[in-house]
């Protein structure tokens, strides 16, 4: 039983195969050793020698460490590419006079610390967030769409009719007539519950507005987990 390397006329290794001794081999094939066999190969001077991996650390043009890979060393280096030990793999380097060397653990877990304290900050913000909207949503609750799109213009009637007895008031008018009241009533009672609702809503949005001034300045995890963000919520 013989060993062969096959090899294509670029000198690419593409296979290996057994023969027996009576067995011609074929073309591009040159005999190996066991040693050799069933290993990725290349052609040094003609000879099958195996291939080396090496490992690379890539780094961009500010000298950040943005991956590492292995290739063979029939591959280009690549772009940003500088040759590692194997034992610096997956590791976060930083360049210290142009060598890889891995970051100082202090550094890591204070990348880390930013990722959660970004993280939970998010987070955070989602929820006074959602609670705003839940809020400023039930003043609004038993009221159809189409009247809460009526309120401005029946503000704006309101305040015109207040001004000027005189003024045209089509939606007030409408809604006197339908209610049997006047315009005048009804005008006062719009007032009157715009600035209900104005001073409801400016609660709940100061203190959205309050929690995430709070959020956004807290500098690390226990500052942010200090921060009550139940607090001065309507029931």
């Amino acid at each position: 039983m013989k060993l062969y390397a096959i090899f294509d006329k670029n000198g690419r290794h593409v296979d290996s195969v057994e023969l027996q001794d009576n067995e011609a081999p074929p073309a591009g094939a040159t005999e190996i050793s066991e040693t050799l066999y069933g290993h990725a190969l290349r052609l040094d001077n003609g000879v099958p020698i195996l291939v080396t991996i090496k490992n690379y650390a890539l780094f961009d043009a500010t000298g950040r460490h943005t991956g590492t890979v292995q290739l063979a060393d029939t591959e280009a280096a690549p772009v940003g590419g500088i040759e590692i030990a194997a034992n610096l793999l997956g590791t976060p380097l930083i360049l210290v006079n142009a060598v890889p060397t891995p970051r100082p653990a202090a550094d890591i877990e204070a990348d880390q610390a930013a990722l959660m304290l970004t993280a939970s900050r998010n987070a955070a913000l989602q929820h006074i967030d959602a609670e705003c909207a839940r809020a400023v949503g039930a003043l609004k609750s038993g009221y159809p769409s189409d009247e809460i799109l009526s309120w401005d213009q029946q503000l704006r009637e309101a305040l015109a009719f207040s001004a000027d007895k005189t003024a045209a008031t089509p939606m007030l008018s409408a809604l006197a007539t339908a209610r049997g009241s006047t315009v005048d009533a009804v005008a006062q009672r719009v007032s009157n519950k715009a600035a209900a609702y104005a001073a409801a809503s400016g609660t709940v949005i100061g203190n959205h507005q309050r929690l995430r001034a709070e959020i956004m300045a807290a500098i690390d995890m226990p500052a942010l987990a200090a921060i009550d963000l139940t607090t001065g919520w309507p029931a």
